[in-house]
């Protein structure tokens, strides 16, 4: 943890208003500069402890939600089939056996009464 600095104190003249403000030199600023980089605090390059635990933990929230997202878990069997299933498929293919020969019945019945119509207006 970084410790905690104090900003720097100012001085009784700094805080005058009977000071007047003048404009720095290119190495009066240069000098500023110089001092205010040489005051901050050195941290070291590259990645710390935390950082590589962060991503451990966060790689293993994504690999444990992965696991339990799966249908079935790594540790049971696959399951069998429900019976009530097929039974539900079988009967929706009767039905639909039944409605495709009712519409062709239907298109039948409606030629028949077309060429009826057509036949008994001529």
């Amino acid at each position: 943890m970084k410790a905690h600095r104090t900003p720097p104190k100012r001085t009784h003249a700094s805080l005058s208003h009977e000071s007047e403000s003048r404009i720095l030199s290119h190495e009066e600023k240069h000098e500023l500069i110089r001092a205010h980089a040489d005051s901050r605090y050195k941290r070291p390059r590259g990645y710390g402890l935390g950082y590589y635990i962060a991503v451990a933990a966060s790689c293993l929230v994504v690999a444990t939600g992965w696991v339990m997202t799966l249908d079935r878990g790594l540790w049971t069997p696959v399951r069998e089939p429900d019976p009530a299933i097929a039974e539900i498929a079988e009967s929706a293919k009767k039905i639909k056996a039944e409605i495709d020969e009712t519409t062709a019945k239907l298109d039948q019945a409606r030629k028949q009464f077309k060429n009826a119509t057509a036949s008994s207006t001529k």
